[in-house]
């Protein structure tokens, strides 16, 4: 799938998205999604820890 930022209407964006997702690589999209967002606002990751 090419870069993200590449696409520049939202039409275009849910039609790649509707491919990706085709593919079952929705999570892969989503953790680089959120990856990339963590980068351009500074966050650290955040810990989740296992209810018991």
């Amino acid at each position: 799938m090419e870069c993200i930022e590449e696409v520049i209407n939202i039409p275009e964006l849910i039609l790649r998205f509707n491919k990706v997702l085709e593919f079952q690589r929705g999570i892969q999209v989503i953790e680089e999604i959120v990856l990339q967002s963590r980068v351009e606002f500074n966050m650290e990751e955040e810990v989740v820890e296992d209810e018991i």
